[in-house]
């Protein structure tokens, strides 16, 4: 017999046919699955819609209020188990944002997202502002941190859930974003990209960042160079462990805070001019030494700009 509703978008009437479980709708051309199809009463929609909104209103803030040190957890260990229990608190939240945005006017929808969007970050500027007082430096890192919290953790989570507003919500924090920070400019995080990083970027975080950007694959000759230099030398010095493991909680930051920058194929290839093109020099000429104090240096310069 088929499912019969409205469309979440335009509220036109649609039946999917037994069996189907994804089409677009004949109305506005959006792609819906047969889960989202709403039943009932149009007035009655609309204004639990208009119920929604009122509510969801008062509510976003607390998307980012309730996390604001949820940065400390963006490392490999941590940020699976972070984010999954993130998006299973605030989930109801977004929900929510989706439902107050049902089968309303397309510009109503736009006002709506915007509206809710602006509330959120105008929760963050005031943080960034409470945290950083007068200090420029100090706001500097606290806004950085701030920004890559909606990249890693935000933003993922919002596109995680699929809803049908998830997008069009997440374009709206970025332009809000960039309202009251001078156009600064970010991409939105994938969550399942991320967690891909971690795994493959594993060996060699910053170095495999750089290697992509040219194109290269994971088994080139500099990656495997440098992984070499890893485990022949650098491993077996003294404190050689113990700095390996540092740079593998920095460097996910690190390349999370570049990566979310519009210049960052530029930014990587100064990391190669200026540091892993002189550190394979001196791998190949076995000036293991000076290729750590190089390579030392660049994480060093990375966290304080970047971090």
């Amino acid at each position: 017999m088929g499912r019969r509703g409205r469309c979440p978008y335009c509220g036109g009437e649609l039946e999917f046919p037994d069996g189907l479980e994804k089409g677009r709708c004949m109305y506005c051309g959006k792609a819906i699955t047969a889960d989202e199809l709403l039943s009932g009463d149009i007035s009655q929609i609309l204004a639990e819609s208009s119920r929604n909104f009122d509510e969801v209103l008062e509510k976003i803030e607390g998307v980012f209020l309730r996390h604001t040190d949820l940065m400390k957890q963006f490392n490999e260990k941590e940020y699976e188990d972070s984010f999954e229990a993130f998006m299973e608190q605030e989930r109801g939240i977004i929900e929510q944002v989706d439902m107050s945005c049902r089968m309303v006017p397309a510009d109503v929808r736009a006002i709506r997202l915007r509206e809710l969007a602006a509330r959120l970050i105008d929760a963050i500027m005031r943080t960034i502002d409470e945290k950083a007082g007068r200090s420029r430096s100090k706001r500097n890192v606290v806004e950085n941190d701030f920004k890559m919290q909606q990249v890693v953790y935000i933003v993922p989570m919002i596109r995680e859930l699929h809803l049908p507003v998830s997008e069009e919500f997440c374009d709206c924090l970025i332009e809000e974003w960039k309202a009251r920070n001078n156009g600064d400019f970010y991409y939105k995080g994938d969550y399942h990209q991320l967690i891909d990083g971690f795994r493959r970027r594993k060996i060699c975080y910053i170095t495999t960042a750089v290697c992509e950007t040219f194109g290269k694959p994971d088994n080139c000759y500099e990656l495997m160079s440098f992984r070499e230099f890893r485990d022949e030398y650098l491993l077996k010095q003294p404190e050689g462990e113990a700095l390996v493991q540092e740079y593998y909680e920095l460097a996910p930051r690190i390349v999370a805070a570049i990566d979310m920058r519009p210049d960052r194929e530029q930014i990587y290839e100064g990391i190669w001019e200026e540091y892993l093109a002189p550190c394979l020099s001196m791998i190949e000429q076995e000036a293991y030494e000076d290729c750590a104090d190089r390579y030392v240096t660049m994480v060093r310069t990375m966290e304080q700009k970047y971090d």
